[in-house]
């Protein structure tokens, strides 16, 4: 690598400087669709994009696999970090994953959120699964949790 430099600072008489470029900045300089079918954000508007870590997408509740949350460049996507802030405010309103709640009735345990419905669902001491608003349910408190 450093003789090809020396042959061509040698040869076009001046110094030549290379920079490795990483997977982001190809795609930043490249472009492209992004899976939303819009242009690639990193292209668009985002000039300097930060690294995104895994955390985000565990925030965001998105347990699939890593090919569906990639982006062109084969890092994860950077539409992450610009819905993360959106993903925590509405995470907040629901109870967490776990939480022990009453609805319609049953008692049962907080298995799935869905932010956009304002929906969780939950597990019942019967093991059936429900889809209730979350307006609908009460948490219950550590020792509500037993009786029945």
């Amino acid at each position: 690598f450093r003789a090809l430099l020396r042959d061509l600072a040698g040869r076009y008489g001046m110094r030549i400087e290379l920079r490795q470029m990483g997977a982001r900045d190809e795609a930043r300089l490249k472009g492209g669709i992004g899976r939303c079918g819009l242009e690639i954000c990193c292209h668009r508007f985002l000039h300097e994009p930060k690294p995104i870590p895994m955390e985000l997408a565990y925030d965001q509740e998105l347990f699939v696999s890593p090919e569906r949350i990639t982006g062109v460049c084969g890092r994860l996507m950077c539409c992450l970090a610009y819905e993360h802030d959106t993903y925590k405010r509405e995470l907040a309103r629901l109870p967490r994953l776990g939480a022990q709640v009453s609805c319609k009735g049953k008692k049962g345990k907080v298995i799935a959120h869905n932010i956009f419905r304002q929906t969780i669902t939950v597990l019942t001491q019967d093991r059936e699964r429900i889809e209730v608003y979350a307006s609908g349910v009460t948490v219950l408190k550590p020792g509500e949790r037993k009786k029945r």
